[in-house]
């Protein structure tokens, strides 16, 4: 029964330390995708698509913490 208590204590912190992980990880693919796409917009496209697909699996309520950036992310892409 120990072995299910502590299961069960730590499994939220695993949910809790990826989830803090994949927003910053898109912090920082945004930003850099943000400096390609003057230069590399190609690359800023590829970058891009880790960033949709990291987004897609954090919890709703902390979308919203990188949202702004990836919209504008978006925005900058779609601009000729």
């Amino acid at each position: 029964h120990l072995e299910i208590k502590k299961k069960t204590r730590i499994k939220p912190d695993i949910f809790q330390t990826t989830n803090r992980l994949n927003l910053l990880y898109i912090d920082i693919l945004a930003g850099k995708a943000q400096k390609l796409a003057i230069t590399d917009k190609h690359q800023a496209f590829l970058i891009y698509s880790q960033i949709k697909s990291l987004y897609k699996i954090i919890p709703k309520d902390k979308k919203a913490l990188v949202s702004k950036k990836c919209l504008e992310l978006h925005s900058l892409l779609a601009a000729k």
